[in-house]
């Protein structure tokens, strides 16, 4: 893994690991994310939206057009875990495994996900690296990470995490 990521001498929330990017986000919720992963390409719908399909000598529409549609999946090329909350201090409990102390919840939507180097020699991801990096606010910290947070997502540094809950193998 490498030291923190820059593109034009800008630093990024996100790191390169054997060629793969690998970022770090969380959001308000799951459809917080999944909008955003559409919009920026690390999603997209199973069954992909067709262009209506026109009779080219009387321009009538032969196919109208349909919107995407089904579950989303990583797009070709991305990899993301979907970790969902996280437990920041775990709970107590005593010998007979009877809680004594609740554990505290972040209760926010995490993910982590990979680019491979195919996509990153491609560079659009650079576009929405800059874009958080440059719009967003630093965030209120778990630890030590450093990150951004812009439209409702949190890009974390993975560089600051100390005990990242997975990685790529």
């Amino acid at each position: 893994m490498s030291d923190h990521l820059e593109i034009d001498g800008t630093r990024v929330y996100a790191t390169m690991d054997r060629g793969n990017l690998w970022c770090m986000v969380r959001a308000y919720d799951k459809a917080t994310f999944d909008g955003i992963a559409v919009d920026v390409g690390l999603k997209v719908f199973t069954n992909p939206a067709q262009p209506e399909v026109l009779d080219p000598e009387t321009e009538e529409v032969v196919t109208p057009a349909v919107e995407a549609s089904g579950p989303l999946i990583p797009a070709p090329g991305v990899t993301i875990t979907e970790i969902g909350d996280l437990v920041l201090t775990p709970a107590v409990v005593d010998a007979d495994g009877v809680e004594i102390t609740p554990a505290v919840m972040d209760g926010r939507f995490h993910a982590n996900f990979w680019l491979n180097a195919d996509l990153v020699a491609k560079g659009n991801w650079e576009v929405w690296a800059l874009t958080w990096t440059e719009n967003g606010q630093a965030v209120t910290q778990n630890s030590q990470e450093q990150g951004v947070a812009f439209q409702g997502i949190e890009l974390i540094d993975p560089v600051t995490v100390a005990n990242p809950r997975n990685r790529m193998l």
